[in-house]
């Protein structure tokens, strides 16, 4: 699909389970033989998403988020068409790990087989005071486009400084040959 959406698409949304490891030695490399295809540019194709955000005005409230998203890696990672994310890492045991608990009823176990390298892997983590330089650490030069919340169960709740030093962080994605003209 990858392949494809480099041949013919204005741009593609990852799925939040993903990390810069994935995205520069899976995703692109596929986009990248799409592009070929038809002679278009990465500059012209938007990249959205990619990762999850864990932010908050405070500590406490970005270790609640850092918590909720651990968890949902566990939750994606039990999943066997997930499985490519987490062998991008080395860690192929983990997603078989997870999945037997899931069928163990395990649920509130999961999220602690989560580690931490990767918990970091797939998440920008800081307050809103830190978040921008997390993000560009974290999604710069491979996704355009970050989402303040990957989830209606969370809202975003990012001030406007912050999403404008957000907007800052500059991408590859240009804007597309419409914009261009």
């Amino acid at each position: 699909m990858l392949n494809l959406a480099g041949e013919e698409a204005d741009g593609v949304q990852l799925h939040p389970f993903c990390t810069r490891k994935y995205i520069s030695e899976m995703v692109l490399p596929c986009l990248e033989k799409g592009f070929a295809v038809n002679d278009r540019r990465r500059e012209d194709f938007e990249i959205m998403g990619g990762g999850f955000l864990a932010t908050g005005p405070d500590d406490a409230t970005v270790q609640k988020m850092a918590d909720w998203v651990r968890y949902r890696i566990a939750f994606y990672g039990s999943t066997p068409a997930y499985y490519p994310v987490l062998e991008a890492h080395g860690l192929e045991d983990l997603g078989l790990k997870l999945n037997r608990m899931t069928k163990d009823g395990q649920w509130d176990k999961i999220a602690a087989e989560v580690p931490d390298d990767l918990l970091h892997a797939c998440a920008a983590i800081g307050r809103h005071d830190e978040i921008a330089a997390m993000i560009k650490a974290r999604f710069g030069g491979v996704s355009d486009t970050v989402f303040a919340s990957s989830s209606s169960e969370v809202q975003s709740d990012l001030p406007p400084d912050v999403i404008r030093d957000i907007q800052q962080i500059p991408t590859t994605f240009r804007g597309g040959k419409a914009a261009a003209t």
